[in-house]
């Protein structure tokens, strides 16, 4: 049965329908029907391949009704009917003789549609004759050259929902389906991460991660690899049956900044680490955290242990927040998304701890009125960016520090999305850390960031001063083009790195109304579709 979000305001009469549904289900299950799927060809991720669905019906569908073939909104894709010639081209035909069948469009909010009901999708619609329980409809996900698109990232129980109602105009019933897996690719490249800061002589950990083209922990054997530090050959090792290898007992004999690389043996597969700091007068250690993720349980589309499996190696920290108005927690102590409509606080996390970690979210704004003050404000959500959300609650007061994370109300999973540093002071714990606002964000990348103000560290309270000393020390992963100092949202000093004379590079910013797409709601900037062309004269 589909779980409908506790903020969507339901008439009498959807409150019936669904009730009915219910019944239906329990008492009269025959009547929704069924759908099986045919043998699939291929179901790695990312793989192009067409897939034939059959509904059996369940009670007569007559003229006037509808079959609507649906998606979940974290599948990164378009369905549509109207051209053959390109991707995720959906048809539909029946065994019926006495049926036609027109395959239109409408929307579905939710889930299996959109959080905001913006995405139109398929709707086979039977104009002509009925249709009677066991009855076939065939229904062909990719049947033209460009095929139907799997995931980019695994899924033990991919579903292709289907939903169908007896009116133009009437509820929709979710069509019991069968599900079917998708796992990750070969081995494709290799993700190396280390301790971001480390003193002299002191050992530590490295994590190999083999991975496909998609940043999956990529599925099937792994060549032997060889660990360089600085260039110099240290270990020859063997990758672990679950491609996710930790190499212990590293060191680094001198100060300063250090690389590491990691590569196969004949140099196919090749892996880069994380700069590496060794430093002795720096009594602090980065853990990189993902405090914002969502699983099957609310919205998401991979289970809790998927998520996690996938964070293996990349994260210190990685916890599953779920909304909570989607099904009841049985434990009353794990971290969620309190998802409340806007007019009574908005979105943020909760993290337990004492007093409990709240992080005020940007994309469903948390209102700094509801009564709580957050110890993280969220200022990339993804690859979407709201550092005036962090500005505002700074403005306003608060002693807050950044997060980022890798989730966004865009559709798909982009793997380069953002990831929170948490600087830990001698042996306090991540909570503690963040309790103590001390964290920076990153776009995905491991820089690292070391600041202070008067000699205090990020998060800190100094003794007012009206001479104010602030030194910094980055370390990026690439050449950096420009540092940034800003105070109460204004740029007060800016350090340029990157001679732009004569540079090959055009900056086009793009602009948009403020106002929100649907009330209460609102789409991240860059998931908004911008029409229009770039006219470049007398250069190419």
């Amino acid at each position: 049965a589909t779980i409908f979000r506790a903020e969507y305001v339901l008439s009498s009469d959807e409150l019936d329908q669904y009730a009915n549904e219910l019944s239906m289900l329990q008492d009269t299950p025959e009547k929704l029907g069924t759908s099986v799927l045919s043998p699939i060809k291929g179901n790695g991720v990312g793989e192009i391949i067409e897939i034939v669905q059959t509904y059996f019906v369940g009670m007569t569908l007559a003229t006037g009704s509808g079959i609507l073939v649906a998606k979940h909104w974290q599948h990164d894709i378009h369905l549509q009917s109207e051209n053959e010639g390109l991707a995720n081209f959906i048809s539909a035909e029946t065994g019926n003789p006495e049926v036609r069948l027109k395959v239109n469009r409408t929307v579905l909010q939710g889930i299996h549609g959109s959080p905001f009901g913006l995405i139109n999708l398929p709707l086979i619609e039977i104009v002509e004759g009925e249709l009677h329980a066991g009855d076939k409809v065939f229904i062909r996900y990719g049947a033209g050259p460009e095929g139907f698109k799997l995931p980019e990232f695994p899924v033990a129980q991919m579903v292709l929902p289907l939903y169908f109602r007896t009116d133009p105009s009437g509820h929709f019933y979710t069509i019991p389906t069968s599900s079917f897996s998708v796992v990750a690719g070969p081995p494709a490249r290799i993700n190396v991460v280390a301790p971001s800061i480390v003193k002299t002589n002191q050992l530590f950990s490295l994590s190999v991660r083999v991975e496909d083209q998609f940043g999956n922990i990529a599925s099937g054997p792994a060549p032997s690899l060889d660990i360089n530090l600085d260039g110099v050959f240290q270990h020859r090792i063997e990758v672990s049956s679950t491609n996710v290898t930790l190499v212990e007992g590293l060191e680094f004999r001198k100060q300063g900044l250090h690389n590491i690389t990691v590569r196969s043996g004949g140099g196919g597969l090749v892996g880069y680490s994380n700069p590496v700091l060794v430093r002795d007068d720096v009594d602090l250690r980065i853990s990189w955290a993902n405090l914002h993720a969502h699983s099957n349980r609310s919205d998401g589309l991979q289970s809790v242990e998927e998520i996690e499996d996938q964070a293996s190696g990349i994260f210190d920290v990685a916890l599953v927040t779920d909304h909570d108005n989607y099904f009841l927690f049985s434990d009353s102590e794990a971290a969620r998304e309190i998802s409340q409509p806007l007019a009574r606080g908005g979105h943020r996390l909760k993290i337990p701890h004492s007093p409990p970690i709240v992080i005020a979210l940007p994309e469903i704004p948390s209102d700094h009125r509801s009564l709580f003050s957050p110890s993280l404000v969220e200022i990339r959500s993804g690859t979407s960016s709201y550092e005036w959300f962090g500005q505002h609650f700074a403005g306003m007061g608060y002693r807050v520090g950044f997060a980022g994370s890798q989730t966004s109300h865009l559709s798909g999973r982009n793997r380069e999305a953002s990831q929170t540093a948490i600087l830990i002071s001698g042996d306090e714990s991540w909570k503690q850390a963040v309790s103590a606002h001390r964290t920076y964000v990153t776009s995905g990348p491991r820089s690292i960031l070391l600041a202070n103000l008067n000699v205090g560290h990020p998060g800190s309270r100094v003794h007012s001063s009206s001479r104010r000393h602030f030194s910094g020390e980055v370390y990026a992963t690439a050449g950096i083009d420009a540092i940034e100092l800003i105070r109460n949202g204004t740029a007060i000093d800016r350090y340029n790195f990157k001679d732009t004379e004569g540079a090959r590079q055009v900056k086009i910013t793009l602009g948009s109304d403020s106002r929100p797409v649907v009330p209460g709601w609102d789409i991240p900037r860059n998931g908004r579709e911008w029409l229009g062309y770039l006219r470049v004269i007398g250069a190419h």
